[in-house]
């Protein structure tokens, strides 16, 4: 019996080494075949750092993936053990400040005393935007404690193939979610034999 999930859910993503981003994102499943599901899922996760209390880099990480995943159901703990591969479209986004001018900064701030004026607009940005291929998997467990909603916590590994700015980068890294699906049209736990 074909039915439809959706996911809601946050995440906290690393990408090349950088800061740990957060943010989130939400995915769209349709199912024909058992528990096989063909999956859309997208996710946006940000971050900036600081040096001296200004900003000194921003950064984020735009996901839009298709695949499909499968869910080993376990129906004597009503668990289900969820597998994901997807490919699709990825986007970065670093923009860094020249520390030279943190320095600079400072001393502009300590002589006029406006701590409220913001960095990014006085300083030169180095930006580098790239987007690419990006391929995914991902792993963890859905809990069918209630008929048509299910919390899950799902762990990933990402990595993206750029040409332009970033090509030289190794853009890789861990993802993980923590969310809610709600299946619409699904048999109910008590239907499947748990």
């Amino acid at each position: 019996m074909a039915y439809m999930n959706v996911d809601l859910y946050g995440a906290c993503t690393g990408v090349h080494g950088e800061k740990y981003q957060f943010g989130g994102g939400g995915a769209l499943g349709f199912s024909v075949i058992g528990n096989l599901s063909f999956l859309y899922r997208g996710m946006y996760t940000l971050a900036s750092s600081k040096k001296w209390f200004f900003d000194t880099k921003h950064y984020n990480y735009l996901l839009q993936l298709a695949g499909i995943e499968h869910v080993l159901s376990l129906p004597s703990v009503h668990i289900g053990w969820r597998n994901s591969i997807m490919a699709g479209y990825s986007q970065v986004r670093l923009d860094t400040v020249d520390k030279r001018y943190v320095a600079l900064k400072a001393l502009i701030l300590n002589a006029i005393s406006a701590p409220s004026v913001q960095f990014m607009s006085l300083r030169d940005v180095r930006k580098l935007r790239n987007s690419g291929l990006a391929i995914a998997y991902w792993t963890g467990f859905q809990f069918d404690l209630i008929r048509y909603i299910a919390p899950f916590v799902d762990i990933g590994i990402h990595t993206s193939l750029y040409t332009r700015d970033l090509n030289n980068k190794n853009i890789y890294g861990l993802n993980i979610m923590f969310g809610v699906r709600v299946s619409i049209g699904r048999k109910s736990s008590l239907e499947e034999g748990y």
